[in-house]
């Protein structure tokens, strides 16, 4: 099929769909100059080969654990937390946006980060899940095991902090630095 904006047709079994802004006739010229080439599977290409046999960076094979540091008082509490942060109960209707939102402006406001720079992530553990993965014995957090954030940052240069907060009240539980990852 062919109109002013794309060719469209079917090639040994696939679809082939190209756009464009070329004419009928500048489309049946192009058609006619098209070869069908068998594609080589990914792995067996230099660049897979290449990709297959990177090194990971540092952060992606080091554990959490081992890059965990000082330990520090929280900055603010709860209470604080939810009056500058909107914090909201974990609820269902919240988008994964708003609560991305809350438990990032949480995590700056318990650690006193002021640096932007570098990347973050959250994800929602038990109290005793966190612990384990931090390294830290749960016994030093809230004894009913309730759902938390973990909270990681990583800066440029590459250090970073950890903040583990109640998914609830918003209560900063555990408030440490990161060490840079080392290979």
């Amino acid at each position: 099929m062919i109109n002013q904006q794309q060719l469209t047709f079917l090639e040994q079994g696939t679809l082939v769909e190209i756009s464009g802004s070329a004419g009928r006739d500048g489309w049946l010229q192009f058609a006619a100059l098209l070869e069908p080439t068998q594609l080589e599977p990914f792995d067996t290409t230099a660049a897979g080969q290449a990709l297959a046999n990177a090194t990971p960076p540092a952060w992606t094979s080091m554990p959490l654990s081992a890059r965990l540091g000082e330990r520090v008082t929280p900055a603010v509490t709860g209470p604080e937390i939810v009056r500058q942060c909107g914090w909201t109960t974990p609820s269902t209707s919240n988008t994964p946006g708003r609560t991305g939102l809350e438990v990032r402006c949480a995590a700056r406001l318990a650690g006193g980060a002021t640096d932007e720079t570098g990347g973050y992530g959250y994800s929602q553990y038990t109290w005793r899940q966190a612990a384990e993965r931090l390294g830290v014995d749960p016994a030093s957090g809230p004894s009913d095991d309730p759902l938390v954030y973990l909270f990681e940052s990583d800066r440029a240069d590459g250090g970073g902090s950890v903040v583990v907060l109640d998914a609830t009240s918003a209560e900063p539980y555990l408030v440490a630095r990161l060490n840079p990852a080392t290979r």
